[in-house]
């Protein structure tokens, strides 16, 4: 990943996580994210899902030359995430 992604939360937030599908681009951009499973709140859901859909990516390459990817995150909310 290019961009950091901030983990600053400024609303509440129970612990939990949320599993999210990022399709990336050879160019490194989001083309698509998909929330696969969440148990956090919806609010909480679309703000992480818009930060990394906000994201640039270094892309992976096949043989040298930038290829699409699709990357599969569990983000953790709570102690110990």
């Amino acid at each position: 990943m290019i961009t950091k992604v901030s983990n600053y939360i400024d609303f509440p937030i129970t612990p939990g996580f949320m599993i999210l599908n990022i399709e990336i681009t050879d160019a490194g951009q989001v083309a698509k994210t998909e929330v696969i499973y969440s148990d956090i709140s919806s609010y909480a859901t679309k703000t992480i899902t818009k930060r990394f859909s906000e994201a640039r990516f270094r892309p992976a390459q096949r043989n040298g030359v930038p290829v699409p990817d699709v990357v599969l995150l569990k983000i953790s909310f709570g102690p110990g995430s």
